[in-house]
């Protein structure tokens, strides 16, 4: 049997900070926990990631390269012609619908929240989600209502993704079930299409 690649080992560590993040909150995942994790000395992790920081900022990068891979999957199914198909379908890719989605959320959530009060640490922001995420819905709000200007296709956008991250959050505390969640997403996004 060969030995794992680098890229493997990598990626075999990013993976342990998201089960240590997931499992234990951000604050689990230390060099110690995360070598012991992966299988591989903490010599091993300081190599490939230098320090805790970069590391933390590849691991974000790293889950969100695996979001939009399934987005990218998923749009392959619907007409892109179809602008409310389109956000809905990128909608359900950021609701904790299944375990793979329920452990991105956590890991975004963790990092979004540890980086409003540690400046050092890697947000969402950093690797440019939301910018993505507001420009996309833009332009598929700016088809399904194109009278509207480009201030009110932004705002109508950071609108829809607020309501995306706290239906998100009200499923991972189990405030909301599957069910109730969909139909509040799918209001939200019948408003956010409205021609009139």
């Amino acid at each position: 049997m060969s030995s794992p690649s680098a890229e493997e080992r990598r990626h075999q560590i990013m993976d342990a900070v998201v089960d240590l993040t997931v499992s234990g909150g951000l604050q689990a995942a230390t060099f110690r926990t995360i070598s012991d994790h992966a299988g591989v000395s903490v010599r091993l992790v300081q190599y490939y990631f230098g320090n805790k920081d970069r590391l933390l900022t590849e691991t974000l990068a790293h889950v969100g390269r695996g979001a939009v891979e399934r987005i990218s999957h998923a749009l392959d199914t619907v007409d892109r012609d179809q602008p409310r198909a389109v956000i809905e379908t990128i909608c359900e890719q950021f609701l904790p619908l299944d375990e793979y989605r329920r452990r991105a959320m956590l890991v975004f959530i963790a990092f979004r929240t540890a980086a409003l009060t540690d400046s050092a640490l890697a947000s969402s922001q950093t690797i440019g989600l939301l910018d993505s995420l507001v420009e996309t819905f833009s332009e598929q709000l700016g088809t399904a209502t194109p009278h509207r200007s480009d201030e009110q296709l932004r705002a109508e956008s950071i609108l829809l993704i607020s309501e995306l991250t706290g239906l998100a959050n009200m499923m991972l505390a189990d405030e909301i079930g599957v069910d109730e969640a969909l139909a509040i997403l799918h209001l939200a996004i019948d408003r956010a299409t409205a021609s009139a």
